[in-house]
């Protein structure tokens, strides 16, 4: 079986999972934006490449120094972590936040199947 999960309205990772301010101040937070860049100014910047339905990455295409995702990632974490750890006690408001949603239908999915339907491969390690 095979479930696709598509974050709402096409959007990417980023955008489905934090606000434009957020981002901006993770951005902000690689150290990698360019001098008499502001938080306010990458955010308005991040606002209008929402509404013109580009990627994140169009904020900082002409920079000298460009973040990396997988660091921004790490920058970012709490703040996702903080909202999932916020919602456990509400499964409605925990399915707002889009990777909560995909691991809870894993999960629920990996319960509804019958053990008997299920089959692991298992491959010798090379000595």
């Amino acid at each position: 079986m095979v479930v696709l999960e598509a974050w709402a309205d096409g959007l990417d990772f980023e955008r489905a999972h934090f606000s434009d301010a957020a981002l901006a101040a993770g951005i902000m937070a690689t150290g990698l934006a360019p001098a008499r860049t502001t938080a306010a100014g990458l955010e308005a910047e991040l606002v209008d490449a929402r509404r013109g339905k580009k990627s994140i990455d169009s904020v900082w295409a002409r920079w000298p120094e460009k973040p990396a995702k997988p660091d921004l990632a790490l920058l970012l974490w709490p703040v996702l972590k903080e909202r999932i750890e916020g919602s456990l006690d509400d499964a409605e408001r925990l399915r707002q936040v889009p990777i909560a949603r995909v691991l809870l239908q894993a999960y629920e999915l990996a319960v509804r199947t019958p053990r008997r339907h299920v089959v692991f491969r298992v491959a010798r390690q090379a000595e």
